[in-house]
């Protein structure tokens, strides 16, 4: 069941680091982002190449790499993925399940690789079983793990090496996947949909079920945006009113 929730929020001044850094992705333990000057910067655990070495430890602040053009990051638990400003897919880190999208499943990946040769990507969201990517034409992309239908397309269970797109539409406008095999889209209509997991009824729709193809919520057509944590979501709709949805059985860790 939705619930609707009703927030106070109370704005604390950050100016220290938004003069410097353009916000910053955290995945299980390790941080990355994108100075204004378009160079990367990540500290934490690099035990599986998530920081472009395998220190177990970083404990400082240090530039990945010497690039400039960086424009957007993301993290999975173990891994990252950034786009540079051509809209190339950069990734390092876990690949396990074909995570990468480099149609490998080597886990330790410590060199930053291009993924594939598009240059229209636009927004990364990973998770530990599986990576979704939203293109600048409106269409969805997805690789790894695929035991729960994570790939949209009613097939089970063989592992994505490389992205493929899910379905055919191409007017999404956001991504968001769980922390799992769950993943959720917006359209430019304001309707959500998800497909894959529905652990603690993720998925909205009243039963347990996991869904083999994108799947729309409900009715409503003026959500705005998504949020999703292990087993709950957070989506907010454009009156401004906050909802939520899912399972509490879980600390949200991303």
């Amino acid at each position: 069941m939705l619930k609707k929730i009703t927030l106070f929020f109370l704005w604390v001044s950050a100016s220290t680091f938004s003069q410097c850094y353009n916000g910053f992705q955290i995945g299980d333990y390790h941080v990355v982002s994108i100075k204004s000057d378009g160079s990367l910067w990540g500290w934490g655990s690099s035990d599986i190449g998530q920081l472009s070495n395998t220190n177990l430890v970083n404990p400082t602040l240090f530039q990945i790499g010497t690039a400039t053009d960086w424009l957007k990051v993301s993290t999975g638990p173990y891994n990252t993925f950034i786009i540079k400003n051509n809209g190339t897919l950069w990734a390092m880190g876990d690949g396990r399940y074909g995570l990468l999208g480099n149609g490998s499943t080597t886990t330790i990946n410590p060199t930053l690789q291009q993924i594939g040769t598009a240059t229209n990507w636009q927004k990364i969201s990973a998770s530990s079983d599986m990576t979704i990517g939203l293109k600048t034409d409106g269409t969805i992309w997805g690789w790894g793990q695929n035991d729960q239908y994570e790939m949209g397309n009613n097939t089970c269970c063989t592992n994505q090496l490389t992205p493929i797109q899910i379905g055919t539409a191409n007017h999404w406008v956001d991504i968001e996947t769980s922390r799992g095999a769950s993943v959720f889209a917006l359209k430019n209509d304001g309707t959500i949909w998800g497909w894959g997991l529905n652990l603690a009824g993720l998925l909205g729709n009243s039963t347990v079920m996991a869904r083999s193809i994108p799947t729309q919520l409900n009715a409503d057509t003026d959500w705005a945006s998504i949020h999703v944590g292990a087993a709950h979501i957070l989506a907010l709709k454009t009156n401004g009113t906050l909802w939520s949805w899912g399972g509490g059985i879980w600390p949200n860790r991303r």
